[in-house]
């Protein structure tokens, strides 16, 4: 056995768990500066800070992250462990991290998620939010188990990542009701200098519409682009303009921000990706969410 000391990682983790060694003390009834010090000395005992102080707060480094995850495992299978023991079910894996961009509507992850959200015994969800390449960098550094994607992306370095496909959707454009009823006529020539709602150039929404609007001789006007699939949305229940959606989830749209369908980009396609690396045993949140998605069509409507 090595030199891990796992009474200083359990406060190191949840120091991490709970933002601040305050909280930390409070859960472990232990003083502030004993957790401190046995911080200090984890970080001493393998050369790497784990955490910044910012302000009253602590931020995770980046091989305090890879640490928390492996922590969280750790302890998170002792307590299952510890249920097994005592006869209770210890069930599946507790925890799963997910991956997901802002630029890819809520709705959508939320629906090709639902095996693993419904999966029994159920499994603990943690979503993390970033861009793309800070995601892929989570997930080499082993932070997440795996990322909703709408492309697929291509391995790093000689590691090998497994991009899993969950199926496609149409696009349809979408508006107020008052957009709606001025721009479903004619439709798609009607789109000609009609205002615009966009993901950011190099989303691959982006690039599709850019490429059909040049297909149907269209040129629209592009009021704002978004990285932020929510704040485009918020902007379209407003009627600032016109904006692209996928159509699997329309009656979401409808539902909860009154947007109407106008009509469909015919042949533009949003597709669905599960980005992960190659492991030899596979997460089984994720192998129920690839067998479930690989039994279905492969358009998702």
């Amino acid at each position: 056995m090595g030199q891990l000391n796992y009474q200083h990682l359990q406060y190191f983790w949840t120091v991490a768990r709970e933002g601040s060694i305050v909280g930390a003390s409070k859960v472990l009834h232990v003083s502030s500066p004993t957790i401190s010090v046995q911080i200090n000395q984890l970080e001493s005992l393998y050369g790497h800070e784990l955490l910044l102080r910012q302000g009253r707060s602590l931020r995770l480094t980046e091989k305090g992250h890879a640490v928390f995850k492996y922590a969280d495992t750790i302890f998170r299978t002792g307590d299952e462990l510890e249920k097994f023991l005592m006869g209770q079910p210890a069930g599946a894996p507790a925890h799963v991290d997910i991956g997901i961009t802002p630029v890819f509507p809520k709705t959508v992850t939320w629906k090709l998620l639902q095996p693993i959200l419904n999966m029994t015994p159920s499994c603990t969800v943690t979503f993390h939010e970033a861009n793309q390449e800070a995601l892929l960098n989570r997930l080499l550094g082993q932070q997440l188990d795996f990322f909703i994607s709408d492309t697929t992306v291509d391995s790093q370095a000689g590691l090998k990542l497994h991009n899993h496909s969950l199926g496609e959707s149409d696009v349809i454009i979408m508006g107020s009701s008052k957009l709606a009823r001025r721009y479903r006529r004619n439709f798609p020539n009607s789109l000609n200098g009609a205002p615009f709602l966009l993901p950011t150039s190099g989303n691959a929404l982006r690039r599709a519409m850019d490429n059909w609007f040049d297909n149907q001789r269209i040129s629209v006007r592009v009021v704002a682009d978004f990285d932020d699939y929510s704040l485009l949305k918020t902007a379209g229940a407003e009627g600032y303009g016109l904006f692209p959606f996928p159509s699997i989830v329309k009656k979401d749209a409808k539902s909860r921000f009154g947007a109407e369908q106008i009509g469909c980009a015919q042949g533009v396609v949003e597709k669905f990706y599960c980005v992960s690396t190659a492991r030899k045993n596979v997460h089984p949140a994720l192998a129920l969410l690839i067998a479930h998605h690989s039994g279905q069509s492969t358009t998702i409507r």
